[in-house]
């Protein structure tokens, strides 16, 4: 592939470890991946600008 043949495979949503994201939040950020066919990364940022990723899943029971 070329840059700009394919499509990003990831959604990714900052968001500084002091910050508090609610469950609503969290939900629509969720929806817009599932929707768009892209996975969810939360990229939690620290104080020292160091970045931890987490994807996030639909899981069927």
């Amino acid at each position: 592939m070329k840059p700009g043949e394919d499509h990003a495979k990831w959604v990714v949503y900052p968001v500084d470890e002091a910050e508090t994201l609610t469950w609503y939040e969290f939900a629509a950020k969720n929806r817009v991946a599932h929707s768009t066919k892209k996975r969810l990364l939360i990229g939690i940022v620290d104080e020292e600008n160091d970045v931890t990723y987490y994807e996030i899943k639909w899981v069927r029971p």
